[in-house]
């Protein structure tokens, strides 16, 4: 669920990220200060996650260190910082790269802008055939395989680039949405399921002093599945809520639809771009989080084959079409 951003920083802080990056290298190995990425953006960006982001996964995410900071002018930059962090999410290191654009994107004067920028930076990464496609409203897929942090057995997760704009925060804009919006133009790259994965993770080797796999019996597993999954429900909640009162228009604000089992935005989720605004519902923790843990519990004590599929990042549905709630379809209303 890649809801990101809030607050800004004030004209000098741009104006400086914009002066130091104007000759930045690419990232190197480490996603910090050695990297290349300025030491003021990334110091910047950590200040910014630790007062300011209304995300509580990406927030957790940022306090654990687990997220990449890397600074891009073109597509290399971008290729290279990507090549980086995907290695660091396989060996579990990092959960997420905020690559913040720098050049003539902090001189855009519009989301339009914005994302005419950065669709050219993610064609010059091979990531997209050409700018018109990247802002189609398709995803980008980057799959990764890696050992499951929970199953311990060989997984792929599959990781989206999501475009967030400086000016999405801006009412008066006419792709106005501010769960989209960033005091920087960037492109945010996460796994849902993998985010959740190492939450599960964590709260194993806190609570059990082991790993998922070495749990034991299937009790303890089903006891921290469950868990993990009211946890990440009630961290959804909060995010969507925050961002919901923050919305200074009402029709692009995301929301919970009622019984709390999807959530509804102005844009589909994980999409890398889109040029138009409307709504789509996507499923919440309590419909994707279980699916995993279910499919977690079944790969250790069913002797069934792991696969995350896309769990946590299918894709939304246009509101007033049909969604598919266990083994019936129901059709959205919205109040």
């Amino acid at each position: 669920m890649d809801h990101y951003a809030s607050g800004s920083p004030d004209s000098a802080s741009l104006e400086k990220f914009a002066e130091t990056d104007s000759h930045a290298s690419a990232p190197a190995a480490s996603p910090h200060a050695k990297s290349g990425c300025p030491v003021d953006v990334t110091a910047l960006v950590s200040e910014w996650a630790g007062n300011s982001l209304l995300c509580r996964a990406g927030r957790r995410e940022f306090s654990l260190n687990r997220y990449s900071i890397a600074a891009v002018r073109d597509g290399r930059d971008l290729r290279q910082a990507l090549d980086v962090f995907l290695g660091l999410a396989a060996s579990h290191k990092k959960t997420g790269l905020l690559a913040v654009a720098g050049g003539a994107v902090t001189r855009a004067q519009t989301v339009r802008e914005e994302l005419a920028l950065l669709a050219e930076l993610v064609c010059g990464a091979g990531l997209a055939k050409s700018p018109e496609e990247a802002l189609s409203g398709k995803e980008i897929c980057l799959p990764v395989g890696m050992p499951c942090p929970v199953t311990g057995r060989d997984a792929v997760y599959s990781f989206f680039p999501v475009t967030f704009c400086r000016h999405a925060a801006n009412p008066a804009d006419d792709l106005y949405d501010v769960s989209l919006s960033c005091p920087w133009t960037a492109i945010n790259t996460t796994s849902d399921a993998f985010a959740f994965a190492m939450m599960v993770r964590d709260r194993c080797r806190k609570i059990h002093a082991c790993e998922p796999f070495e749990i034991g019996g299937p009790e303890r597993l089903r006891g921290l599945l469950d868990w993990a999954v009211m946890a990440w429900q009630n961290m959804s909640v909060a995010t969507i809520s925050a961002f919901s009162r923050l919305s200074e228009r009402p029709e692009r604000a995301v929301g919970l639809v009622p019984g709390g089992k999807y959530w509804t935005a102005a844009h589909q989720d994980p999409v890398f771009a889109e040029l138009s605004k409307e709504t789509y519902a996507h499923e919440m923790p309590v419909l994707y989080g279980r699916a995993l843990a279910e499919k977690w519990f079944d790969a250790l004590f069913a002797g069934e084959t792991f696969n995350a599929g896309r769990e946590g990042q299918t894709g939304g549905v246009k509101v007033g079409h049909d969604v598919r709630q266990g083994d019936e379809l129901q059709q959205l209303s919205f109040c």
